[in-house]
């Protein structure tokens, strides 16, 4: 992202909505632009299907808690957005007649971009994204 006016364009890449307040603030220098930086690539998240939802289920299943999480089928279908963008993955954990149990953990990706958000590495927020589009196309 480049301002406008340090020369960047009015193009997609180079836009964030702001609130006025939020705009003046930034320009005051009291948001730092590594937080815009974030605030930006959350937003493009969210457009490449994800929803604050998917994003709460990312944050959940980053808890070390999680990791011995068992559900049922329908439980598996609560992270299939996750499963089918390759952020997270699901196996049988047991079988007890007609009941399966499944394991649901994050995939290396999910784990990255977690980290990446997490930290406020924009550059590795934007790797990990990138990485991912490029495997959807």
């Amino acid at each position: 992202m480049e301002q406008v006016s340090d020369g960047g364009g009015d193009v997609a890449e180079n836009l964030l909505p702001l609130c006025p307040t939020c705009h003046a603030l930034y320009h005051r220098k009291t948001i730092k632009r590594e937080s815009i930086y974030i605030w930006k690539s959350l937003l493009v998240s969210l457009t490449r299907a994800f929803d604050i939802f998917a994003l709460d289920q990312l944050m959940f299943l980053s808890k070390p808690e999680t990791v011995n999480l068992s559900v049922s089928g329908d439980g598996v279908l609560q992270f299939a957005r996750l499963i089918a963008a390759g952020l997270a993955a699901f196996e049988t954990k047991s079988e007890n007649g007609p009941l399966v149990f499944y394991s649901v953990n994050l995939t290396a990706s999910g784990k990255q971009l977690v980290s990446a958000w997490s930290s406020g590495d924009r550059g590795a927020v934007k790797k990990v994204l990138g990485d991912r589009s490029k495997h959807a196309q």
